[in-house]
């Protein structure tokens, strides 16, 4: 009986660790304020606006950089600390915690961000 209370509470800390249960990339949705089609990279991927490009969760500052006319030259994308963390946090404490901060995966980035341009 020992055992298998055990082994539920360790299952129920090792499942809200972020670095086990987030994906390890995610796509993030570009478009520009003024409706413009263009190219734009992100970590040397190049893509369309609008569009969609997928980004590594390495907790990493990502930048949008394009040379369109009109448009902001380089664009950051937020970044929040992924709610599933919290749970690792509390439950997994430091050990946990730290793994999800080594990874990067504590990290969530915007789904959808909008570059600047003049119409």
């Amino acid at each position: 009986m020992k055992r298998v209370v055990l082994s539920i509470a360790v299952a129920t800390l090792l499942s809200g660790c972020a670095t086990i249960t987030s994906p390890s990339s995610e796509r993030i949705n570009v478009s520009s304020t003024s409706n413009k089609q263009f190219r734009a990279t992100l970590d040397g991927v190049p893509f369309n606006v609008p569009g969609s490009v997928s980004v590594k969760r390495d907790g990493d500052e990502k930048v949008i950089l394009t040379s369109e006319d009109g448009c902001a030259q380089a664009t950051t994308v937020n970044k929040e600390i992924d709610t599933i963390f919290w749970g690792n946090f509390i439950f997994g404490g430091i050990l946990g915690s730290a793994t999800d901060y080594g990874s990067g995966k504590m990290w969530d980035y915007d789904d959808t961000v909008y570059i600047n341009c003049v119409k």
